[in-house]
């Protein structure tokens, strides 16, 4: 009959329980060494979607800015200044797209392949 804290083949159930634990944190910590953390492309796409927003919005301040001084020098007041507030928007948009087809963009995306066959009307009305 073995006692609750005797020997069992020359162990005690202290030693067997410390063996267990020991092995099992071995196991959590092998299983955390195998996660690499965050992805990093999801940091990359969020620098992305920062820089995207911040071209749009200097493109806009910088044509609006200058409409306003332009408007100021020539006496124009608001006419300038609202043609070239669309003007800005569209170098904005202009630059993301021209941004969206970098290879960075790619990167983050994923490359997109081939592109599948169009398919053709088969409906006749």
């Amino acid at each position: 009959m073995a006692k609750a804290g005797g020997t069992k083949a020359g162990k005690t159930l202290k030693d067997d329980r410390m063996e267990e634990l020991g092995r099992k944190l071995d196991e959590q910590l092998s299983a955390r060494d195998d996660t690499t953390g965050p992805d990093p492309t999801d940091t990359m796409a969020a620098g992305f979607a920062m820089r995207a927003i911040s071209e749009i919005l200097v493109a806009l301040a910088v044509c609006t800015i200058g409409g306003y001084y332009l408007d100021r020098w020539l006496g124009t007041t608001p006419w300038m200044m609202i043609i070239l507030m669309p003007l800005g928007q569209a170098a904005g948009i202009w630059n993301v797209m021209r941004m969206s087809r970098s290879k960075t963009a790619d990167a983050i995306m994923g490359s997109k392949g081939p592109v599948p066959p169009s398919v053709t009307d088969d409906d006749e009305d």
